[in-house]
């Protein structure tokens, strides 16, 4: 028995009885058998967990997990034995406090931060890379549930979201500096059937997704200030601004992504003369326009 894989250590008195002869941790021919990776643990003079650390089958180190008493304050992710990435915890409330991207060089190539309020939600989430900085926001509803957020760039508020959403956790409203959207209806299966989007402009556009028997997608009736076209493109159904919120990392480069692509979409020449000189607007078409003209005047 190691107690590397039991989780405590075993008594003194006891170690004789086990049929591992040898505490310290080798690399040998044994090693990964059986293609379960192997666990290397050490612990402090009070005998509790200082680190962790896990190994490939090809002995390769996979991560190590610092302990502060009880509570994980650090951990390192290696690939192909090559440091990635690292995070740390707050010893406050034990939540994760910073995440620190590597190059494969151990240069820092980007950091995200969070911050919590006092109930230990995520108020705030800051990504840092170069000389730019993505930053969001996060307010709560009394379900606890994400009801408005703020996106940074540059320290600079670029939008202001705000969202309702029904008992299922779906976003039925949504709002922000340029255009509303209103679910009118989905399917059973929860896909969007009907929703309308109005700009500051007094601009009403309609979308109305039509479904087959087994709910397949058949296309897509569009209603522009009275004028109506029909057309086939799944993109209505998954109309980005209605997805909803998750603090993480993973909200935050969506959003990054967001107006990455589409500010850097709006700037060719091209697209800003079919965008202002065509009158029959799609929805995508209108978010790009009025995310160039908020650009411009910033």
């Amino acid at each position: 028995m190691n107690e590397n894989d039991i989780g405590i250590p075993i008594p003194a008195e006891l170690i004789s009885k086990s049929n591992n002869h040898g505490e310290e941790f080798t690399l040998t021919k044994d090693f990964g058998i059986k293609n379960i990776p192997l666990v290397r643990v050490t612990r402090n003079n009070e005998g509790l967990y200082n680190c962790v650390e896990y190994y490939n089958t090809d002995k390769t180190l996979s991560k190590k997990v610092f302990y502060t008493s009880e509570n994980i304050s650090h951990l390192e992710k290696y690939k192909n034995g090559i440091l990635i990435y690292t995070k740390d915890y707050n010893q406050e409330n034990n939540k994760l406090g910073l995440i620190t991207y590597y190059s494969p060089a151990k240069d820092v190539i980007s950091k995200i931060k969070f911050e919590y309020s006092r109930d230990n939600r995520i108020k705030e989430i800051l990504k840092i890379y170069s000389n730019e900085s993505y930053g969001i926001e996060y307010n709560y509803d009394e379900l606890y549930r994400v009801n408005s957020r703020k996106i940074f760039i540059n320290n600079k508020i670029v939008e202001e979201e705000k969202f309702k959403l029904d008992i299922f956790e779906r976003i039925v409203e949504y709002q922000n500096r340029n255009i509303s959207i209103y679910v009118l209806e989905r399917t059973k299966s929860s896909k969007l059937s009907k929703y309308k989007i109005v700009d500051n402009h007094d601009n009403e556009l309609y979308v109305s997704n039509k479904f087959g028997e087994n709910d397949e997608y058949i296309n897509t009736e569009v209603i522009l200030n009275g004028k109506k076209t029909v057309t086939k493109n799944v993109q209505y159904l998954d109309n980005k601004y209605l997805k909803k919120p998750t603090t993480s990392p993973e909200d935050l480069e969506l959003v990054i992504m967001r107006f990455s692509n589409d500010i850097a979409f709006i700037k060719s020449k091209n697209v800003q003369e079919t965008c202002i000189n065509k009158q029959n607007i799609l929805p995508i078409t209108m978010r790009k326009l009025n995310l160039y003209n908020q650009a411009i005047k910033a």
